[in-house]
């Protein structure tokens, strides 16, 4: 299993590229609502804390099947953030 350091080193790059993809949409579409993004910001945000949470709040022998199950529901998780970005047109 790759170290926890390195996860949240990912799931905070994942975050700050989803912040920035929306930050310069929101610049080449004037048109889109304000209120929208700030939505879609909160939402990237959210999922980033939650996610985070769910890695220190367990204590799992690292070599358990537990442990194992519970970090790939989390990897997986941050594979769908992505998602969160539904610019309406």
């Amino acid at each position: 299993m790759a170290s926890i350091r390195n996860l949240k080193k990912s799931i905070k790059t994942l975050t700050q590229e989803l912040i920035e993809e929306c930050i310069a949409f929101s610049y080449f579409h004037q048109d889109v609502k304000t209120e929208y993004l700030s939505e879609i910001l909160e939402s990237v945000t959210e999922a980033h804390n939650e996610l985070l949470s769910r890695i220190n709040s367990g204590i799992y022998d690292k070599n358990s099947k537990a442990a194992r199950a519970h970090f790939r529901a989390i990897i997986q998780d941050a594979r769908k953030m992505p998602d969160l970005l539904k610019f309406e047109e």
